[in-house]
């Protein structure tokens, strides 16, 4: 320990940033606890980090969070991320199930926290103590007042406003999800509820969706937010959002997971944020269409430095081949099966949310030369066209990371983007590609020429990544790895055998009697 007292506080944070984190307690930084009766300097250092991330779960847990917080006045100034979660399977009592978790039990938990940063909250079954927290967190009287056009260059300081840098919030809880009793469902296509005519998804009713509302108009009236990050977002049957926000823009960062966002709010948070936002993304969400979504990112225009678009694929590109020639009627699609994409013999989901996912395909062809700067780019294959892949290098000529999930796209045709001069994506540092989908469908309808073929072109790929020193990532480039390995193995063994057979007879006498 005495080397330790011996470091500078800025070192003896780094290392204790690699001591392990228990995500159960109320502080997960409980392994710094031994350190606090080592030394005064330690104890000085090691105190305000283990006070600063708390982590609560269950009704113990608040309430010896209130206790502490009464009985030391520190430790809310001490406190910068607060992670809210109300897990069935907890130990104790839950917060989800219990009554005295309230909005005004939400509000007593977060009041004093001027230093608070990041917040998480995930478990709330009502939409109210969510915006109970989210109040008492900025100060919502004091900070309308700053958001205005011009802001008192000493109000910051005088009012103590926490300036929240970080906010995620899950809905997933929520008990607008469920209607009699059955969990409405909540991951939904990117396209517009105009254009899902057949949609039996019923959004949220009026109050919720005006809850909701309060909730987002509080995460933009954040004046310093730069990571938004949203999952579980109902559905609502109006836009949540104003036209206009008053809040100063400082949104760098938006991420929606299996979230439901109209037309108008996601266009209204772009222009807002035109100007700060660098990073999107988007996993397998609904509620806005194509050309909202063209049309947000062609507002940041080349201030996008990262987009992410996953999509799960519930109906297939093409319809499977006819297992032979002669076919039986039932099974013989009539003019009029061909256009419907519900039928049970083109689609294998039943879900009526889905019967407008074709809308879907090549969208990326569009809105990929709105993002010149790009850095980071990730999408599901359904989402760009086969022609797509050769322009990258001119759509996105900056990118460090390429992120392909079901990707169709044969080896031989991703080749070209790291060894050819005049195509070749000059930046790249990492390729992930899931080819899992696609070589699974090549053992029933290829030979072992198609094998064989696509195989190499593996090992092409690998090895021009290995020159320009380019890390790839998947389960198929695993497998080249692996196989060039021991091939390596191997060939060192044939050389030692080699070495041994080739070794003099009269060195070899020498060296056995020398072991005698």
């Amino acid at each position: 320990m005495a080397s330790l007292s011996s470091l500078p506080p800025e070192l003896l944070h780094n290392i204790f940033d690699f001591l392990p984190t228990h995500t159960t307690s109320i502080r997960p930084r409980s392994a710094l606890l031994p350190l606090l009766t080592t030394s005064r300097y330690l104890h000085a250092v090691a105190a305000p980090l283990l006070n600063s991330d708390i982590s609560i779960g269950t009704l113990e847990q608040a309430d010896a969070f209130l206790r502490a917080k009464s009985e030391d006045s520190s430790l809310a100034d001490s406190v910068t991320t607060l992670v809210f979660h109300a897990p069935s399977s907890a130990g104790g009592s839950s917060l989800r199930a219990s009554s005295r978790w309230t909005a005004d039990a939400a509000r007593r938990l977060v009041k004093g926290l001027s230093h608070l940063s990041e917040l998480r909250l995930s478990g709330f079954e009502s939409v109210e103590a969510v915006n109970a927290v989210l109040e008492e967190a900025i100060d919502s009287p004091k900070l309308q007042r700053q958001v205005g056009p011009r802001v008192e260059a000493d109000s910051s300081s005088s009012l103590q406003v926490p300036l929240i840098k970080n906010l995620h919030l899950d809905f997933e809880g929520v008990s607008c999800y469920y209607d009699d009793g059955h969990a409405r469902r909540t991951s939904l296509p990117l396209s517009s509820p105009s254009d899902d005519a057949e949609d039996d998804d019923e959004p949220s009713d009026d109050s919720e969706g005006s809850k909701l509302s309060s909730t987002l108009s509080l995460c933009c009236s954040m004046s310093a937010l730069e990571q938004l990050s949203v999952s579980h977002l109902p559905r609502s049957a109006r836009p949540l959002l104003p036209p206009t926000l008053g809040a100063a823009s400082s949104l760098r960062r938006l991420a929606l997971d299996r979230s439901n966002l109209s037309d108008e709010d996601l266009l209204t948070i772009a222009m807002q944020h035109q100007d700060t936002l660098q990073q999107l993304s988007f996993v397998r969400c609904g509620g806005f269409g194509r050309s909202a979504l063209i049309s947000a990112v062609a507002a940041i225009g080349s201030g996008l430095k990262s987009l992410r678009i996953e999509q799960d694929d519930p109906v297939p590109r093409l319809p499977p081949p006819a297992p032979s020639p002669q076919r039986s009627p039932l099974s013989s699609p009539t003019p009029s099966s061909r256009t419907a994409p519900s039928t049970p013999l083109r689609s294998p989901s039943p879900s009526p949310a889905f019967a407008t996912a074709p809308n879907l395909y090549n969208m990326l062809d569009t809105l990929l030369p709105h993002t010149p700067s790009l850095q980071h780019l990730s999408f599901s294959n359904r989402l760009a066209s086969p022609q797509l892949i050769p322009l990258l290098p001119s759509h996105t000529p900056n990118l460090l990371t390429l992120s392909i999930a079901e990707c169709l796209a044969t080896p031989i045709t991703l080749l070209p983007l790291l060894n050819d001069p005049n195509s070749r994506l000059a930046r790249l540092r990492r390729l992930e590609i899931d080819f899992a989908r696609h070589t699974t469908a090549l053992q029933d309808c290829e030979g072992e020429e198609e094998r064989v073929e696509e195989q190499e072109g593996l090992e092409d790929l690998y090895g021009a990544a290995m020159d320009r020193e380019v890390k790839l990532v998947g389960e198929a480039f695993e497998k080249v790895k692996r196989k060039i390995s021991w091939a390596q193995e191997f060939a060192g063994e044939l050389v030692q055998a080699r070495e041994v057979v080739s070794f003099p007879p009269r060195r070899l006498k020498r060296a056995g009697a020398g072991m005698r």
